[in-house]
């Protein structure tokens, strides 16, 4: 994770199954109901981030990349974590 005055990166990686964000997002144009289990996350991420790519590593693990700009007015420190 990255956070600097004016951007917010990160990366989630797992060894989950393979899937195409693209396609996920569109077969599910809305959220989910607010009492399901499952399946939030990814909406939520594209309706906030200025950039959400997936991608399948060569170690079979998926990469999850988030990136969001922001206004560094209200912005109090700079850190890497």
């Amino acid at each position: 994770m990255t956070i600097s005055p004016t951007k917010l990166k990160f990366e989630v990686i797992d060894r989950g199954k393979q899937f195409d964000l693209l396609a996920h997002l569109a077969r599910s144009p809305t959220m989910p109901d607010v009492h399901a289990t499952h399946g939030r996350g990814l909406h939520l991420l594209a309706n906030i981030a200025d950039r959400l790519d997936y991608q399948r590593l060569s170690d079979d693990r998926n990469c999850l990349y988030f990136e969001r700009s922001f206004d560094s007015e209200n912005f109090t420190g700079d850190s890497a974590v």
